[in-house]
This record gives C-alpha cells, sequence and structure tokens, in this order.
C-alpha cells in the first residue's frame, strides 16, 4: 500500500442523534473518559495492568452558525432541561469511505453551546456525554 493515493471525502461522514441525520457540521471530536488499560509499578519494579471498564466518551461536535441541526439539538438539550426524560438517545458517527465507526446506545447533549455573533459567521460548539459505548473502531478511509 506504500504507492496508492488514498482519499478522504468529508460527505462519507455521517452523524445521528436520535436517529436524525446531523447536517451543517464543521468537525467532531471523540475523545475516551479513560484509557483502555491502566498501569500499576511496584516498589520492586513489578508491572501490572488492568482493563478499565470505563468505555464512555466526550464528544464535541462543531456546527455552522446556520445549520437547522443546532435547532434540532438545542430542543432536545431544553426538553431534557426542563423533564429530565428524552435526553438521551442513540449516537452514531460513522465515515462510510473506511472503517471508523462509532456508536452509543445513550448519550446526552451536556452543555448549551456559546452564543455569540459577529459580521463573519460563528460555529456552534455541542458537547455530549455517553454511556458505554458499543462500537469504537477507528481506521484510515479508503
Amino acid at each position: 500500500m506504500g504507492n496508492t493515493v488514498q482519499t478522504y471525502t468529508p460527505k462519507n461522514q455521517v452523524i445521528t442523534f436520535g436517529g436524525i441525520r446531523l447536517t451543517g457540521w464543521i468537525s467532531v471530536k471523540v475523545v475516551a473518559n479513560s484509557p483502555t488499560w491502566n498501569k500499576e509499578v511496584g516498589a520492586d519494579g513489578e508491572i501490572a495492568r488492568g482493563q478499565s471498564m470505563d468505555d464512555t466518551h466526550k464528544v464535541t461536535l462543531e456546527l455552522m452558525q446556520t445549520s437547522a441541526s443546532g435547532t434540532y439539538l438545542n430542543a432536545i438539550r431544553v426538553a431534557d432541561k426542563l423533564t429530565g426524560l428524552g435526553g438521551i438517545l442513540p449516537l452514531n458517527i460513522a465515515d462510510l469511505s473506511g472503517v471508523s465507526r462509532f456508536f452509543w446506545l445513550q448519550a446526552w447533549i451536556t452543555k448549551m453551546p456559546d452564543w455569540e455573533r459577529a459580521k463573519e459567521l460563528k460555529s456552534l460548539s455541542v458537547e455530549f456525554e455517553t454511556g458505554q459505548s458499543a462500537l469504537d473502531l477507528i481506521g484510515g478511509s479508503i
């Protein structure tokens, strides 16, 4: 594979929350809340590792100021804030031109985006926390 040209196409990235495809996004970032393995080193140098059972993530989604998905996500956030019901929904991120896939049966919006207006367009940053991961594969795009 050393001499082959690889291509990344942003339009082949699909993000859904509550079964609704999110549009008008700029970037998405997935960060594990804990390492897969923790290490302990004894006083004599003996090393042990323990697997973390925390397979939750923080997901940050940057949306265009004009994205209709911002309105959808804020409606879910407000309803969840007022009732505590219906705000925990499936979150799916898939790179259709590669192998990267993330899926959580439970995710929720944790923070209202900062609000700013200026002469130029601004973006909205929506933060999610997740339950345990049902699928987390990271790989290249074709």
